[in-house]
């Protein structure tokens, strides 16, 4: 009788804890907490870890690291999984729809936690088959600065982590779908804050005021030239103004106008020309018509860039696993940010979008939707990717 491949071993054991994974996930989902407010997920998550025997470490106020010891290894390799839901109500009728309200987990951070308990249970059942040592990191505060991963790293979490790896539940995604791409991903995401200064009056007698209202929209305008004119076409990035503050009535110019927006790019090289690009338009609009201006640009996440190698290793995961039941497509870069890009300034790594978008296409709800919805049937993909990684690679 032959005995089963760690292949084999692997997608057994993945399918003797799925049902736990999606137990895990609905309670997570009906019970969410926002960013370094997840003290209940945290217990859970302690709790399940030490009954494992995994030994556990808290920090960052509510992140928990659990490490998987294996002997004589040199290497260490980490998985992360985000845990904060989003400020915002959930419109479904599932049975564990959020119980809080104002708090729901739009973005998948539930499944996230869930299947890397699910990986730390596999691992721990195959622990004689691991090839290196294993952070299982669960971290705070992924939706909103200050960020859990900067956090995290701060207080040590990729210490000594040789390689780090991360899934993303995608909610357009197709079942069957594997998306990631080497090099840049995801975009960095920089803040922009603008304060147009005029001289305030009577809204029947404009010719007496500086209006600020006129030269915001002038600003507004003028900044998407950046973008169209001065930024080459095979460079990707967005200059977005998403807020727009101004009077106190219908009959009063203001004295002033605050535009609020973001900025995303893929390349550093382009990240370093954008605020003083942003600057020199904001100057000349101002003052060619009089007023003048305050300007805050603030750096937040870097791009996520994916390491080549790391892409290949789970590319190769996922065919031995699954075949074509899981299809690997190379994606294009998203603009959206993802703070995972400070554990790849530690270690080399990835992060892929896992299709959970089940196979109507009318049924699939975006990110950060009132109605975002996942199939849990693939929920057992992302432990058997990340143990697979761990224990035969």
């Amino acid at each position: 009788m032959e005995l089963p491949t760690l292949t084999e071993q692997i997608l057994a054991a993945v399918r003797d804890v799925e049902k736990q994974v999606i137990a895990w996930r609905r309670d997570f989902h009906a019970h969410p907490e926002r960013g370094f407010q997840e003290k209940r997920t945290s217990r859970i998550v302690t709790s399940e870890l030490k009954r494992l025997g995994i030994k556990v470490r808290s920090m960052a106020k509510t992140g928990v690291v659990g490490t998987v010891e294996c002997r004589d290894s040199l290497e260490t390799i980490a998985f992360r999984a985000d845990m904060d839901a989003l400020p915002m109500d959930e419109d479904s009728d599932l049975p564990f729809k959020s119980k809080t309200p104002g708090v729901a987990h739009m973005c998948g951070h539930d499944a996230h936690t869930a299947m890397l308990l699910g990986t730390a249970a596999v691992l721990v059942r195959l622990k004689c088959h691991l090839k290196r040592r294993v952070k299982l990191i669960f971290q705070p505060s992924e939706e909103s600065a200050p960020s859990g991963a900067q956090a995290m790293v701060r207080a040590g979490a990729m210490r000594g982590v040789d390689e780090v790896f991360g899934l993303h539940m995608g909610s357009l995604i197709p079942n069957g779908t594997l998306f990631l791409r080497p090099g840049p991903m995801l975009a960095a995401m920089d803040g922009l804050c603008i304060n147009v200064i005029g001289k305030g009056g009577h809204g029947a007698s404009p010719h007496e005021c500086v209006d600020p209202v006129p030269i915001a929209a002038e600003i507004i305008t003028a900044l998407q030239t950046i973008v169209s004119r001065k930024i080459k076409p095979v460079d990707a990035a967005v200059v977005s103004i998403c807020r727009m503050q101004a009077g106190t009535a219908g009959n009063i110019i203001p004295e002033q106008v605050k535009l609020m927006g973001t900025v995303r790019t893929l390349e550093e090289r382009v990240r370093r020309r954008l605020p003083r690009m942003i600057e020199r338009i904001v100057q000349g609009v101002t003052r060619a018509h009089g007023g003048t201006y305050e300007m805050k640009y603030s750096r937040g996440y870097p791009p996520v860039v994916n390491d080549a190698g790391s892409v290949g290793r789970l590319a190769r995961a996922a065919d031995d696993l699954f075949g074509r039941k899981l299809k690997v497509d190379e994606m294009e870069p998203i603009m959206g940010s993802e703070d995972f890009c400070f554990y790849l300034e530690k270690a080399k790594g990835a992060i892929a979008m896992l299709g959970a978008g089940g196979t109507v296409k009318s049924a699939r709800r975006p990110h950060h939707s009132p109605q975002f919805w996942i199939d849990e049937s693939v929920l057992y993909q992302g432990p058997a990717l990340f143990s697979y990684l761990a224990l035969a690679q």
